[in-house]
Order: structure tokens, then sequence, then C-alpha cells
């Protein structure tokens, strides 16, 4: 997924190896929401917008093609799992 920062801005969404091969592209209230199809079902409900909110995490890079880290977080006593894409380091 490449999404432009500046004057000219750009949205490009390529399916990455595993289970997610389809995604949802919506705009609202000028910002870029790309949805994997797993979890079209809970983003608004029980998934936040925010997490698939790509025109802020494309403004919060440092640089073009930067990492971002995120953060999760898991209740006690649960073992630790990756959503699909998502590497720990």
């Amino acid at each position: 997924m490449t999404v432009g920062t500046g004057g000219r801005s750009t949205l490009v969404v390529s399916p990455a190896t595993g289970p997610s091969d389809a995604f949802t592209s919506v705009e609202a209230g000028g910002d870029r929401y790309v949805i994997p199809s797993e979890a079209a079902p809970y983003a608004g409900r029980m998934l936040d917008m925010s997490l698939f909110g790509v025109t802020k995490l494309a403004a919060a890079a440092p640089q073009p093609n930067a990492h971002i880290p995120v953060r999760l977080s898991f209740a006690p006593g649960v073992t630790p799992a990756g959503p699909a894409g998502v590497t720990f380091t």
C-alpha cells in the first residue's frame, strides 16, 4: 500500500501474500481508509476505523517508505498472535 503526502497524493493498494487478498477502500471526511475483507464486518463496530486510516498513517511517516511502529497489547494469559500481515519484532 502506498499513500502519498504533500501536494500530490497517491493511493496504491497491493495485496500481500497471506490470508487477505481483498480490500475495501473508503474515503470519509477527507481521510482514506483501507479495510481488509476479513475485518470489514467488524470495522466501525468492534474495530475502530482509525485502525484502517491510511491518510494519517502516511502523514506520520518521517520519510517515504519508513517503517511506522505499531503497539499491540494482549490480555494477561493470552498467547500473543499477530493479525494477518503483522510480524512481531
